[in-house]
C-alpha cells in the first residue's frame, strides 16, 4: 500500500517506509514519519512547512549567474510511463477468498463537531485482498478522515 498523506501520526501507524522525492529521484527511509524526520534533522517548523507543501529537499545547485547547474552529467530524460510495481500481497489469516470483505463500512458519516458540515456522508464500501483503491480529492475533503476512520483511529 502506497500512502499520500500530511497527517504525521497516522503515516507513523501505517508506515513501513518512507519516500521522498528529492532532487528528481525517490529517496527511501526505512521507518515512520519520525524515524524520517529525525534523519533528515528536521525541526517542527520544517516539519509543518513540508506537510504543507512548503519545503523542498531538493539541493540547489545555482551558479554565479543564479542559474540552475547545467545537466551536462546528467542521464537523458526516461520516455514513456513509468514503471511502478508492488508486491502482490499475501493471505490475511482467517480469510481464504480474495473476494471476501475484510473491511466494510455502512451508512459511514462524521463530522468533527455538529456546527460542522459532514466531510463523510452515508458512505458504504467494502474492500477485499482483491481490492486496489485509490481515495482521491482536493485538500480538506475528508481522505485522512476517512483513512483514520477505517483504520480505527477515530470513531463515527
Amino acid at each position: 500500500v502506497m500512502v499520500i498523506s500530511h497527517e504525521p501520526k497516522f503515516l507513523n501507524k501505517i508506515c513501513t517506509d518512507i519516500m521522498a522525492y528529492v532532487d528528481k529521484k525517490l529517496e527511501y527511509t526505512p521507518g515512520d514519519f519520525t524515524a524520517f524526520a529525525a534523519k533528515k534533522g528536521l525541526t517542527k517548523e520544517q516539519i509543518d512547512a513540508m506537510l504543507s507543501g512548503n519545503l523542498s529537499f531538493d539541493t540547489n545547485t545555482a551558479d554565479e549567474d543564479g542559474e540552475e547547474g547545467a545537466a551536462a552529467g546528467a542521464p537523458p530524460p526516461v520516455t514513456g510511463p513509468p514503471k511502478l510495481s508492488f508486491p502482490i500481497p499475501g493471505a490475511m489469516e482467517g480469510v481464504k477468498s480474495g473476494s471476501r470483505a475484510v473491511l466494510e463500512a455502512k451508512n459511514l458519516s462524521f463530522r468533527y463537531s455538529v456546527d460542522k458540515d459532514y466531510l463523510i456522508y452515508d458512505a458504504n464500501l467494502k474492500l477485499s485482498l482483491n481490492s486496489r483503491v485509490a481515495i482521491c480529492g482536493r485538500n480538506g475533503c475528508g481522505k485522512s478522515t476517512l483513512m483514520t476512520l477505517l483504520c480505527s483511529e477515530s470513531s463515527p
